[in-house]
């Protein structure tokens, strides 16, 4: 994994969700500027599948993945987004910003043998949506199964010709696994509130 592209947060006061009536908008012009750069970086068979990781909680790793989603969907890609934060309380979901309706089944069915992966549309053309399904709790081995060989298995269940999948992982704080999922997935950004504070924590032994 390298770093091939970076954008600065939403300035304050602007709308921090990408609304698709509105590609004029400060924070759909970032997101697009973002895309630009990294395709402009890596080929296209290069970045099929993004993870998007955090050291911490409440990061807004979730806000970025949906944005990130609603971005290239505005481009005309199809995209995936996969929420693969199974933990409970995790905060806002990618379902609740894309004001969709929660269901029992999703990727915890998945994970768990009782359900192939099923991914719904969502009101924006392009975009669909393997929402995380019901909270697997922190004891659940179920969780550990997030690891390099059952993300493997999702992502190719999951590709298509010309299909960009987005990972919303836990925080790397949260799991251990974490790490290795995204390795799997083969690129990875870095969501961060304070880039020097994390900076700092790199360089401490």
């Amino acid at each position: 994994m390298e770093l091939v592209a970076e954008f600065q947060k939403v300035p304050a006061g602007e709308r921090r969700l990408i609304d698709p009536r509105r590609p004029a908008e400060g924070v759909a012009i970032l997101f697009r500027r973002f895309i630009n750069d990294l395709e402009s970086q890596l080929e296209d068979d290069d970045w099929r599948s993004l993870a998007v990781i955090s050291l911490e909680r409440e990061a807004g790793r979730s806000l970025v993945a949906t944005n990130l989603a609603l971005s290239l969907a505005l481009k005309e890609r199809a995209v995936i987004l996969v929420d693969a934060d199974l933990r409970s309380g995790a905060g806002p979901r990618p379902l609740d910003l894309l004001d969709l309706d929660r269901r029992a089944s999703g990727l915890s069915h998945n994970i768990r043998g009782l359900a192939p992966p099923a991914p719904r549309d969502t009101a924006t053309p392009g975009l669909r949506l393997l929402e995380a399904g019901d909270p697997l709790p922190a004891e659940d081995q179920g969780l550990l199964a997030l690891c390099r060989i059952q993300v493997e298995s999702l992502a190719m269940g999951l590709a298509g010709p010309d299909r960009k999948i987005i990972f919303d992982l836990p925080p790397l704080s949260a799991q251990e696994t974490v790490l290795e999922a995204a390795a799997a997935i083969g690129n990875a950004l870095l969501v961060v509130q304070d880039l020097a504070q994390v900076a700092r924590r790199l360089k401490s032994p």
